[in-house]
């Protein structure tokens, strides 16, 4: 697992033995000792977002070893070990109101509140492992600090400054409140309201295997889940292949508006009542790599 800080200042990096290593990214170097506790290795690692702590020191990881385990990278401490999955951690998200999102091949997602490492919530439904996790707001809080579309970082006169036009910008993106889609082994995913609900809003079926990946698109609108879909959604082909992500002309596009949306029965819907025709299926009107398109 790797992860940058929400600053650019620092890189997390960790391993099959269990071991984080922080990073200056500037001069490659190591910064202060491993962090250890984690008695297997780790499967993901996630920072707290620029606008709940400027000095971005932080850092939650997820583990095989069933647990989650926040730490201060500048004390090189652990702060909280947070215990409650029976099985391998695979997926850990740091939300923008202070929660903690982890999926676990328990089959279940777990909402925690980071400043005290106490359990809010469990979310139940899929049937298999959960292997991925994705926020509406991950874009956003990624970028931290930085403005894409100048390509530079946000100016201001002060830290709090900075801070306040940040979370500004997360709370145009979150609107009422965050929420989190999880891609499971059981070959579905679940859209859920983290923050306060225990149920999933929906369930979103179509896959014929297991689903190791899904992303929200930067405005928070759409989702898209495999590596494949995501980079033809994107379109992101082979003319970027080998080009440096701070040189490469590659630029995420916003406020885009599909001029009509489809609708179609859904797929790998097996029940055999009425509802298996009905046109709940919704997709932009043209859109190829929807599932079962013609290409």
């Amino acid at each position: 697992a790797i992860s940058w800080s929400p600053d650019s200042v620092r890189l997390a990096s960790a391993d099959k033995n269990g071991l984080i290593y922080i990073w200056n990214a500037k001069t490659g170097e190591q910064m202060g000792g491993c962090l250890r506790g984690h008695k297997q290795w780790i499967n993901g690692l996630a920072w707290e977002p620029y606008h709940l702590n400027v000095e971005c020191r932080r850092l939650a990881s997820a583990s095989k070893d069933t647990s989650i385990r926040i730490w201060d990278v500048i004390l090189g401490q652990c702060i909280h070990t947070l215990s409650g999955h029976t099985q391998s951690v695979s997926s850990i998200k740091w939300g923008g109101t202070g929660l903690i999102y982890t999926g676990s091949h328990d089959r279940m997602i777990k909402v925690w509140k980071a400043d005290n490492g106490i359990l809010c919530r469990t979310l139940s439904g899929h049937g298999h492992w959960v292997n991925t996790l994705t926020l509406s707001t991950e874009y956003i809080l990624r970028i931290g600090l930085y403005d894409p579309q100048n390509q530079q970082k946000l100016n201001g006169t002060s830290s709090e400054e900075i801070r306040e036009k940040v979370q500004k910008r997360y709370e145009q993106i979150r609107l009422q409140n965050e929420r989190l889609v999880s891609g499971s082994d059981d070959f579905t995913l679940f859209l859920w309201n983290p923050e306060t609900g225990k149920k999933p809003i929906c369930r979103m079926t179509g896959h014929q295997q297991l689903i190791n990946d899904v992303k929200f698109s930067p405005d928070g609108r759409l989702i898209a889940n495999g590596p494949g879909k995501l980079t033809k959604y994107a379109g992101i082909d082979k003319r970027f292949d080998g080009q440096s992500l701070a040189t490469s002309s590659l630029q995420l596009a916003h406020d885009l508006t599909p001029n009509r949306i489809a609708s179609r029965p859904r797929i790998g819907v097996t029940c055999t009542d009425a509802w298996r025709e009905e046109p709940l299926g919704f997709y932009v009107d043209g859109n190829r790599h929807v599932s079962k398109m013609p290409k």
